[in-house]
């Protein structure tokens, strides 16, 4: 096993630390591909007492560029410490992941006193069920692993708990039946599980599921589908033969028919079906999951397209001008990462340094981490959880939501409500889209 790497940032990161007001940051790497090995790194630093964190992360391969985002994060939480509050950090490549556990085992042997990473399912998988000397924050999850070992906490962004927070807040606004559009495939499977066990539990009734190809630019047969088109058609013809004349589609009630749905996928392709389903009338609303939003509204994209509904996280859509982490602040140091199609990784990792003193706090009934990538809590799997901000776009405009906001129809319906998180509180600004701060 090679030896820990350096903290080292590319150059544009340096700009991290003049940001937070923590004093110097270490020279720039001397080429693409990372600094070169050595021991005990940052140890001048780091605070009296506080043991070494390992971080375990890809330095080739097909995770290498979320490893990447990641580690930016992880160093922008680092930097935005004061120098003597910093822990020493050592990384450690884990591009292999049947060897993930042998590396936490020497990063325990030297020293560390808690391990980041790995980043992809099957090395998490491989730490679950592994007898490990140090308290690991993996940053995915196993879910063919029913007993993960104790010291293994499992840290992911989930799209199956995003739906079911989009279950929760259909309900919370009131609505107790909806149609389902998904992406086939194995993630739009997963999320309409989730999205559809979340919602029955509550006591919802699933109008119709369907599913777009992921690779066609046409999703209208699967808008028709859920909309159950074909069956509204039908109504329509045998309500001519009655009555001999021929009857309006909006005036039979197909336009009113189908007044919200659940939907997935990538922010381009549920856009694609927010325009198929433009003739439903105003009152129709989407929810669904933060793949749906690249996190920059644009008004030439959204204009005349039904609202939508989606959860994401409070570093993508809080303010945060004053926070040396904050979007702002990552996208000043890293400007690829304000367009990058991964920019919550780089929330990610700077909520995985942050966490570490808090895990065995986490996992006591009721408490909670108010991060950047949401209001975080811990199961009895040693699974986390996100709470997330919900945000609407509508008419081209962003309006925040909040975490629990009131639900949007003021009667009261009856039925099972889903348990809030612990309150936070968010201002419900109103932006006009294309704004790239957010």
């Amino acid at each position: 096993m090679q030896a820990p790497r350096l903290l080292v940032l590319p150059t544009l990161l340096l700009v991290v630390a003049a940001i937070a007001g923590c004093g110097s940051a270490p020279p720039p790497r001397s080429s693409d591909r990372g600094p070169a090995p050595v021991r005990d790194a940052g140890r001048g630093g780091a605070p009296a007492g506080q043991a070494p964190v390992a971080v375990l992360l890809p330095e080739d391969g097909q995770f290498v560029g979320a490893a990447g985002a990641v580690r930016d994060g992880i160093l922008a939480a680092y930097y935005a410490r004061p120098a003597a509050e910093r822990p020493e950090l050592r990384f450690y490549d884990a591009a292999d992941p049947y060897k993930t556990v042998t590396a936490i085992q020497q990063a325990a042997q030297a020293g560390a006193g808690a391990a980041i990473g790995p980043l992809d399912k099957a090395a998490v998988a491989e730490v679950a069920i592994a007898s490990l000397p140090i308290p690991v924050l993996a940053l995915n999850q196993a879910e063919s692993v029913t007993n993960p070992a104790a010291n293994v906490y499992q840290f992911a962004l989930s799209p199956e708990d995003e739906a079911r927070q989009a279950a929760d807040r259909a309900w919370l606004d009131g609505h107790r039946a909806i149609a389902a559009i998904t992406p086939a495939g194995s993630w739009g499977d997963r999320v309409y599980a989730s999205f559809e066990a979340r919602w029955q539990a509550l006591g919802g009734q699933l109008l119709a599921h369907s599913q777009y190809d992921a690779a066609p630019n046409d999703v209208a047969a699967a808008v028709a589908a859920a909309a159950g088109s074909d069956e509204a058609r039908r109504r329509q013809e045998a309500l001519q033969r009655v009555i001999g004349r021929t009857v309006d589609a909006a005036a039979e009630g197909q336009a009113a028919a189908l007044p919200t749905l659940f939907v997935a996928g990538t922010a381009p392709r549920v856009r694609a079906v927010r325009r198929e389903l433009r003739g439903f009338g105003p009152d129709t609303v989407i929810y669904s999951t933060s793949s749906a939003w690249n996190g920059d509204p644009a008004a030439e994209s959204e204009s005349g397209l039904p609202a939508i509904r989606i959860p994401d996280m409070p570093w993508l859509i809080g303010g945060d001008a004053a926070s040396p982490v904050g979007r702002s602040a990552v996208a000043a140091a890293i400007p690829a990462s304000a367009r990058s199609p991964i920019l919550r990784l780089y929330a990610m990792g700077i909520d995985s340094l942050n966490l570490l003193p808090q895990l065995r706090r986490l996992t006591a009934s009721g408490e909670s981490f108010d991060g950047q990538t949401g209001i975080i809590t811990v199961d009895g799997r040693r699974q986390l959880h996100r709470k997330l901000v919900w945000l609407e776009l509508r008419e081209g405009q962003m309006r925040v939501l909040g975490f629990d906001a009131a639900p949007a129809r003021k009667e009261a319906l009856p039925g099972p409500a889903p348990t809030s998180a612990p309150p936070r509180s968010t201002p419900p600004p109103v932006m006009p889209a294309g704004g790239t701060r957010i």
